[in-house]
């Protein structure tokens, strides 16, 4: 089974390489951004079963506040000038 995946992906690579620059960069954006996704969703689910495991009591008993340095990098930008219609 592995030699066909291998074959496979060989395959899918030379199909690659066939196609123009652009096509690729489109190509290479889109994978990234679903195994991005794959990812979030992944930590939203290890999160979720990590947090199901506390009660009430457990959040009211242990809160977790931010630290000192909490959001000193943000920076409060002037109003932008936008046209009323």
């Amino acid at each position: 089974m592995q030699t066909y995946d291998a074959n496979i992906a060989h395959n899918l690579y030379l199909l690659y390489e066939t196609l123009s620059v652009d096509i690729q960069k489109q190509f290479l954006q889109e994978l990234f951004q679903k195994q991005a996704d794959k990812l979030e969703l992944f930590e939203f689910k290890e999160l979720k079963q990590k947090s199901a495991k506390e009660t009430w009591q457990d959040f009211f008993e242990n809160p977790q506040f931010p630290t000192e340095d909490f959001m000193n990098e943000r920076v409060d930008l002037p109003l932008q000038e936008r046209e009323l219609f």
